[in-house]
């Protein structure tokens, strides 16, 4: 017999390899194992964990294990747990060991701080030290953070406040490549295995922005009248819309943004240019682009606010153009400080010449001798205007007395339009003008081939009559020149020629007066109304040509206004206010020259005035025949009617009396004999009302008095009751 009194030792192998359950763990089923010292294969050994019971055996060697679902392991708590397990061998002597376990879950983060405050490393940062940081939550401190940028790794320690922070060095941020985004990505792991991972892109922009200024003021010159009002500046850059731009002016600083299109504008004020020095002035634009990087242009402004000056030289000699001196053209000339090439403009007589400003600051023009032919003697202006390359004028006259003394010539319009008509070529007609030669020398006329002379009368007119036979010769559709030449006393001679044309064929197209926008007439075309103002409507037999015109005349032809034509129609608004009476229009076609082609005339009669309806009254006395219960009472059952009434006095000539059965659309004029009227309705009725309406109106459409009676027609007798007969006996 042996006699065990001698439990068996049991010891835990690691849970989870480290005895600490982490986040990951928590989600997954988990081996309990040991040994058992002393143990036989088959002793029996019960695990306790979480209240839940797991029964397993140990093997030749003393090992056991058990497994532990995941449903059990979700469900413990963080922090410590006791695992429990009892052995019993053969003999029946049990021991019972425990092992305490970390259960910890708890989430753990990681971020990434903005990187270089941007997220982007421009040219000055990328020549230093780049410190990369962020935080870490639920990690202890002294957790390592290892952080990966361009292939590189770099190690960071948590501290007590959760931040972490590396340095990565010049070197390795110099590496970076320009226009290249790069990932900073940062890992830790807790104690319990838990981890977190955390990523940031950071780009590399290297390459500065390119700013330009543009010319400034067209010609990058400042004269004296743009430095009295504000002045743009503007240009464009490649940095990114909404940059400020940074403009140096003149020890003053302006600023603009970049707009969507890559340019830039601000104006600086006048009186930041009125404190501008003569000369060169320097313009500073600077801009940075949201890397960072700076850019910068100058460009060159010359302030120039002084005018020019300029001298005319004397002219002729004498500042005095004789007669030969104007035949021969004038030479006009003098200096200037304006620059080299500059321009200047010479005025004489309404007419400018230029000349180009040589060495030395000399110029001049000349004056043909044209364009002194024809000029009263007397003081006239010669003046001279040039600007410097900056734009400031400069001006100068000089005073000049021609003394030539050649008369002047005018020729009026001839026939009163320059043209003579079929009504005007049979007739004299006067040719006439003025001249500035003294009073008695003879005016010599030519036209058509054939010399006239005449006397200048005293004011300088002078006439000539042409007779019927001379304008006769002129033939039709041709072009003439009068020319009219006058000498003075000292043999200077003036002329002048005058063009006319002959136009001899008139129009020949028709115009018609069609009719009255509102006829209210009884006829709508008889040129009455009662509507003021009138509105007259008309047509062409074809369109007009480009010299011919319609015209109307209300006034019996004393006066003609142009009618506006359409096609072959027109129409003319008369924008008087008409009283009652006759008026005549005339229309007539007529062309450039004033022959008259087709006319036409049409009176109108204006008549506002109704007839008096109190005077004039009318009413509807009876039907026939009326056959109701009361005499006149409009009800009968006769189908085919006669209507009668009375007037109140009798109808003036063009007054009129009406009936209507359609309720007012239509109107028939009624016999009137006297002081009665009557009227044979043609209809066979049938059992219903009629409305007979009645009025009084004249030949304008003037409505007097009116009346209406309605007519009740009944045909249809009463029915006869079953119980007639013997309701009269019971009577």
């Amino acid at each position: 017999m042996t006699v065990d009194t001698t439990a068996p030792v049991i010891s835990f192998n690691t849970v989870a390899g480290d005895d600490v359950i982490n986040n990951v763990e928590h989600t997954q089923a988990q081996i309990i194992s040991g040994t058992a010292t002393g143990a036989v294969a088959g002793d029996r050994l019960v695990v306790t964990i979480a209240g839940q019971q797991y029964v397993t055996s140990t093997d030749a060697s003393g090992n056991w294990s058990v497994g532990v679902p995941a449903s059990v392991i979700s469900g413990l708590a963080d922090g410590t747990v006791t695992i429990s397990a009892t052995i019993t061998d053969s003999a029946g002597n049990s021991s019972t060991q425990t092992h305490n376990v970390q259960v910890n879950t708890a989430a753990v983060s990681l971020s990434v701080s903005t990187i270089s405050g941007d997220n982007i490393i421009n040219a000055a940062e990328a020549g230093s030290a780049l410190t990369l940081s962020g935080t870490g939550t639920n990690f202890a401190a002294g957790t390592v953070v290892t952080v990966l940028l361009n292939g590189k790794g770099y190690s960071a320690t948590i501290q007590n406040n959760g931040s972490w922070s590396v340095n990565v060095p010049a070197a390795d941020v110099a590496a970076l490549a320009d226009g290249t985004s790069y990932t900073v990505s940062a890992s830790a792991q807790d104690s319990a295995g838990n981890s977190a991972t955390a990523s940031r892109s950071v780009a590399v922009d290297l390459t500065a922005p390119v700013i330009s200024i543009n010319t400034v003021s067209t010609d990058d010159r400042l004269n004296a009248a743009e430095q009295q009002q504000p002045l743009t500046l503007n240009g464009s850059t490649s940095a990114e819309v909404g940059q400020t731009v940074t403009v140096t002016f003149g020890g003053k600083t302006y600023t603009a943004t970049v707009a969507a299109n890559g340019t830039w504008a601000l104006n600086v004020p006048a009186a930041d240019l009125a404190a501008l020095g003569q000369g060169a002035q320097t313009i500073t634009a600077s801009v940075n682009d949201r890397a960072g990087n700076p850019g910068q242009t100058t460009h060159a402004l010359t302030v120039d606010t002084v005018a020019p000056t300029v001298t005319i030289a004397t002219v002729a000699g004498d500042d005095i153009i004789n007669n030969a001196e104007q035949l021969a053209g004038q030479t006009i000339s003098g200096t200037t400080t304006a620059e080299v090439g500059q321009t200047v403009t010479v005025t004489f007589n309404g007419q400018s010449w230029t000349a180009t400003v040589g060495s030395g600051g000399s110029w001049s023009v000349f004056i043909p001798a044209q364009q002194f032919a024809g000029l009263s003697d007397g003081s006239y202006t010669i003046s001279a205007t040039v600007s410097d390359q900056a734009g400031n004028p400069g001006s100068a006259s000089r005073g000049v007395t021609l003394n030539g003394d050649v008369p002047t010539v005018t020729i009026n319009t001839f026939a009163g339009d320059d043209v003579v008509n079929a009504a005007e070529h049979g007739t004299s007609l006067v040719i006439s003008g003025t001249t500035t030669a003294p009073v008695g020398q003879t005016l010599t006329l030519t036209l058509n081939g054939k010399t006239y002379t005449t006397t200048v009368q005293t004011g300088g007119s002078w006439s000539y009559t042409l007779g019927s036979a001379d304008v006769t010769s002129l033939a039709d559709g041709n072009a003439y020149v009068i020319n009219a030449s006058v000498s003075n006393a000292i043999g200077n001679t003036g002329s002048s020629n005058h063009t006319i044309t002959v136009d001899l064929s008139a129009p020949a197209m028709g115009i018609n007066i069609d009719s009255l926008q509102a006829d209210t007439g009884l006829s709508a075309s008889d040129f009455i109304t009662s509507v003021s103002p009138v509105v007259v409507n008309g047509s062409l037999t074809a369109a007009l040509a480009s010299n011919e015109t319609a015209q109307i005349s209300i006034d019996g032809g004393v006066t003609w206004t142009t009618l506006t034509v359409t096609g072959t129609t027109w129409r003319y608004n008369d924008s008087r206010t008409l009283t009652d009476g006759n008026y005549l229009y005339q229309v007539r076609v007529i062309d450039a020259a004033g022959n008259v082609g087709a006319t036409d005339s049409q009176n109108v009669v204006i008549d506002t005035i109704a007839p008096d309806p109190a005077v004039k009254t009318i009413a509807i006395s009876a039907i026939t025949t009326d056959t109701g219960l009361i005499t006149n009472d409009f009800v009968t059952s006769d189908t085919t009617l006669a209507v009668s009434g009375t007037l109140g006095a009798a109808l003036s000539a063009g007054e009129f009396a009406q009936i209507s059965i359609d309720g007012g659309t239509t109107w028939q004029n009624l016999s009137v004999s006297g002081l009665t009227w009557t009227w044979l309705d043609g209809r066979t009725l049938t059992d219903g009302n009629y409305n007979y309406q009645v009025r009084v109106i004249d030949t304008a459409g003037n409505i007097g008095a009116t009346a209406s009676q309605i007519v009740t027609v009944d045909t249809t007798a009463p029915l006869a009751s079953k119980n007639h007969r013997h309701c009269w006996h019971q009577r």
